[in-house]
């Protein structure tokens, strides 16, 4: 994934205090309170930065936070993640900590951050940052701790993101496409019951089709975005993301009506194209006499 380093954001002052252990044993979300830019990168360098000078100003070790995620969901280094901050009291050795851009008691958190944040736990995890692929909790969670912070908004947001954090990735497009072919050939004209492990890792027909779910849920988002713009005024980001549910379950709903349908169609089928037939033991009579080559030994003869 791309994280935005300290050096092309600007940063000014020192790297955290002193080298911290990996990996670390916690990961805590907090939000920042400060206004959250909305137009472009620079405005977020420029936020990122006043978070540096807020930091050095109350702590002296540079930018309080291991990395800081704008509401567009790019994803900005702090201080080193080997480095120790200044951002969970107490714990600031064994912890690192991501930090939403923002005021997360009065604005939502937006769809892109969850999945930042998301993609930053599984790829921190991989690199061997954190013991785990999930967030230890809000600030507010963390022992000792007498704060509001990450917010109400992003607090209600962390059980969603460490789910997401926990999954395994989506397969790429291809691999859906090669799935879906797959059910169809196997599933509708074989009537197969299981798929290789080599596809997406799953023996159940069931599973590959939820895959697609989750599409069928952003399609829905993206018609009630576009619907709510043509209308003009402010967007409901609530009823984007409540448009997406909609979607999903109808998906599933949808495929578990579909699974039985093909359950009913191939006990049908089986029942009426399985035949007893019994194997002859011997040759049947016939009911007409022999041709006179059978009795006289005399083969087919062809003329010249």
């Amino acid at each position: 994934m791309e994280i935005i380093g300290r050096a092309r954001w600007g940063a000014r002052y020192p790297d955290g205090f002193r080298d911290a252990p990996l990996p670390a044993s916690e990961v805590w979300l907090h939000h920042s309170v400060t206004p959250a830019p909305e137009r472009n990168v620079a405005d977020e360098a420029a936020a990122v930065r006043r978070l540096e000078r807020i930091g050095q100003e109350r702590f002296g070790g540079g930018i309080s936070y291991t990395f800081v995620v704008p509401p567009s969901g790019r994803v900005f280094e702090g201080h080193s993640v080997h480095r120790q901050g200044a951002h969970t009291g107490g714990r600031n050795d064994i912890s690192r900590a991501i930090c939403l851009i923002g005021n997360y008691e009065r604005r939502r958190v937006s769809r892109q951050q969850v999945d930042a944040v998301a993609a930053l736990l599984r790829h921190g995890h991989a690199r061997g940052w954190w013991r785990q692929a999930r967030l230890t909790g809000g600030h507010r969670d963390a022992p000792g701790a007498s704060t509001l912070c990450p917010g109400r908004y992003a607090q209600a947001r962390i059980a969603e993101i460490n789910r997401s954090a926990q999954e395994d990735d989506m397969p790429s497009s291809d691999e859906v496409a090669r799935a879906v072919w797959t059910h169809w050939i196997y599933n509708r004209r074989l009537k197969r019951r299981e798929y290789s492990e080599t596809l997406l890792g799953s023996s159940e027909d069931r599973i590959i089709r939820q895959q697609i779910a989750p599409l069928r849920g952003e399609v829905a988002a993206i018609r009630n975005l576009v619907e709510q713009l043509v209308a003009g005024g402010e967007v409901d980001n609530t009823a984007v993301e409540e448009a997406a549910r909609r979607g999903v379950r109808r998906a599933l709903d949808e495929s578990d009506a579909e699974a039985e349908a093909d359950s009913v169609a191939a006990e049908r089928y089986d029942a009426a194209s399985t035949y007893d037939v019994p194997e002859p033991t011997e040759s049947p009579e016939s009911p007409w006499p022999p041709h006179p080559s059978a009795t006289s030994g005399e083969g087919d003869r062809t003329t010249a």
